[in-house]
């Protein structure tokens, strides 16, 4: 531990790379810690080629190295890209047709209980309220009106 909220390891990975044989890499993970939940918020990790490894192959881990990161960030923006192209189709499909896919709708949606309503239909509760307004108005004054009488 380096302090209350930070973990660091440090470890060693040997193995061969490509025509290099017995290479090995240091590497030191740093963690951040949510004191409260124990659950890790930020996690970095630093490589560097082990000492006694040659300038050749200390080139290749660190090519592994970026290869690895450059597929990984490919992967990850096209699952960004999914996501987003899916939050876009749920949008759309907010609009359309709500009886299109046979009623059921997406089960993790958290906006499923509650149905959209047509310019009719919010017109219509608008005046209802509008009305029920007027008519709690006008019993009140009634009433201020009789108590006045006495």
């Amino acid at each position: 531990m380096v302090d209350k909220g930070t973990a660091e390891i440090s470890w060693t990975v040997k193995g061969d790379l490509f025509v290099f044989s017995g290479v090995s890499a240091d590497v030191v993970s740093t963690f951040s810690l949510n004191l409260l939940t124990g659950r890790v918020t930020q996690h970095t990790e630093a490589w560097q080629a082990s000492p006694g490894v040659g300038a050749a192959a200390a080139a290749a881990i660190a090519a592994s190295r970026a290869a690895w990161a450059a597929r990984e960030a490919s992967l990850d923006a096209g699952e960004g890209l999914g996501r987003a192209a899916d939050a876009l189709s749920a949008l759309a499909s907010m609009d359309g047709d709500e009886g299109a896919d046979g009623g059921g709708g997406d089960p993790n949606d958290p906006m499923k209980f509650f149905q959209g309503q047509t310019d009719r239909q919010a017109f219509n509760s608008d005046a209802l309220a509008l009305a029920t307004g007027l008519a709690v108005l006008w019993l009140v004054y009634k009433g201020f009106e009789a108590t006045a009488r006495l």
